[in-house]
């Protein structure tokens, strides 16, 4: 009788905790993430104050790459600055 009622509150118990705990130790890669697409802008930057247009555009297509990975919503305004820095730097090359 004890089996019989025991194992399932164990089974039940354990589920709920890996329900609880798993969650956190898989950790949030959003600051890891957001963190990438920052250096991706300033590295643009960089290059972009170099007049180095053409490098500066593909650092921050590469930040607009991973913008649109698992965290697209977390990051639509880094998206969308990046967008902006390529349409400017677009606009000098054309100058």
């Amino acid at each position: 009788m004890v089996f019989l009622v025991g194992i399932p509150v164990v089974a039940v118990v354990l589920i709920i905790a890996g329900i609880v705990i798993l969650p956190q130790l898989g950790g949030d890669d959003l600051p890891f993430v957001k963190d990438q697409v920052q250096k991706k802008s300033i590295k643009g930057n960089e290059y972009y104050s170099a007049d180095r247009f053409e490098d500066a555009i593909r650092e921050w297509e590469a930040g607009i790459e991973i913008c649109t990975g698992d965290y697209a919503k977390e990051l639509k305004k880094d998206k969308k600055s990046l967008e902006r820095s390529i349409e400017g730097a677009r606009r000098d090359i054309a100058d």
